[in-house]
């Protein structure tokens, strides 16, 4: 399924419905399964918006933070109209929506405070007149002035948590800790089930990227170890490849998996596939924010060993190409690491039977 494709008889697609919706978890699994979140809709007759634009019209905080901070949406997009997520959280009287638009740095300040005066929006138009300060007590007597006393509290927690940062890189060692526990290698349970208040008194107030380096070993073989880098570099070249791959020489280990913030250039690509005995994965950061085993619209995945695939096969009398098919660049295949020929075992739900089984095998 395309998470990017609209839906048939509309023009959003999954993620804008999302937005709309409210609904942080299924933004949070659309993005990591890869729906791109500056894609616009394509309708003819109406504006064409990005869910950034549909978060704000609906006044949903939540899916606009989520879209900003953890997923880099650009707070000034202009739909087909011209309008930015700003004008739509203006229209809509939406006041959280609008000052967290401004603290995120949305400049499309003077066409939003000419329409909050033209509609009354007294509140909104004192927000955006004074360019929405980031000063706490300022913020404080404006959110009393419009009713919102119950917002304070969620800023006072805001505030005793991680920045940002600090946050994307918990969450993002969080889930890699829980793939690594899936893929059957050993993981700390102090550090699987470490809270923020703990990251941040290990790594600081400003963790490194470098620093979230992990080394693991399989529960079955002692030989089988992976390591898990997170280089600082927005995209990641050849040079920082070769470093990785001295390290790992060094330790005797042949497998790791990269976390990159954007991507990896075109040459770091063919080194990768060039860079035999070494197996490298790559995830973007977004694809490790949630873990998409974890969302409910994802069925559980039980990766086979060979012993079980052998008595599997033998079992119904198959071959392996009789099995149903998931391609390695499948995000569940990635997550979990399936090579050409594994197979997968995937139980589904049934209203009628309790749960349905079935085995893919990975191409």
């Amino acid at each position: 399924m395309d998470v990017n494709a609209p839906f048939r008889f509309d023009e959003w697609r999954p993620l804008q419905l999302a937005a709309a919706e409210g609904d942080d978890e299924a933004v949070r699994g659309l993005l990591a399964a890869g729906a791109r979140v500056g894609a616009i809709s394509t309708s003819r007759c109406r504006p064409c918006h990005a869910a950034l634009h549909v978060a704000a019209r609906y006044g949903q905080v939540s899916v606009v933070r989520i879209l900003v901070i953890e997923a880099g949406a650009d707070v000034n997009l202009r739909d087909s109209h011209g309008f930015t997520p700003l004008l739509y959280a203006v229209v809509g009287g939406h006041p959280a929506t609008v000052n967290e638009l401004l603290g995120h740095g949305a400049d499309d300040t003077a066409r939003a405070l000419a329409i909050a005066r033209a509609k009354g929006l007294d509140a909104i138009a004192t927000a955006l007149d004074t360019g929405g300060t980031h000063n706490h007590h300022k913020l404080r007597r404006w959110l009393q002035t419009i009713g919102c006393e119950a917002y304070l509290g969620t800023m006072a927690q805001q505030q005793q948590s991680l920045s940002s940062e600090a946050m994307h890189l918990f969450r993002i060692r969080r889930t890699v800790l829980k793939m690594l526990k899936k893929r059957s290698y050993i993981v700390d349970p102090v550090a699987l089930e470490m809270d923020a208040s703990a990251f941040q008194e290990q790594f600081g107030d400003k963790p490194k990227r470098g620093d979230q380096t992990i080394l693991a070993e399989h529960e079955t073989d002692p030989d089988d170890q992976i390591f898990v880098f997170l280089p600082e570099e927005d995209k990641v070249g050849v040079k920082t490849i070769k470093s990785y791959c001295d390290l790992m020489q060094e330790a005797h280990v042949t497998h790791a998996i990269l976390v990159v913030k954007q991507g990896i250039t075109p040459f770091a690509k063919t080194a990768l596939q060039e860079m035999s005995p070494f197996t490298m994965e790559h995830f973007r950061d977004n694809e490790l924010l949630v873990d998409i085993t974890e969302h409910k619209l994802v069925p559980t995945h039980q990766p086979l060993s060979p012993d079980d695939k052998a008595a599997l096969l033998k079992r119904y009398k198959l071959k392996e190409a009789q099995l149903p098919r998931i391609q390695r660049t499948d995000p569940v295949a990635r997550y979990f690491g399936l090579k050409t020929g594994d197979v997968v075992k995937i139980i589904r739900p049934s209203e009628t039977a309790g749960r349905y089984v079935t085995y893919r095998v990975c191409l």
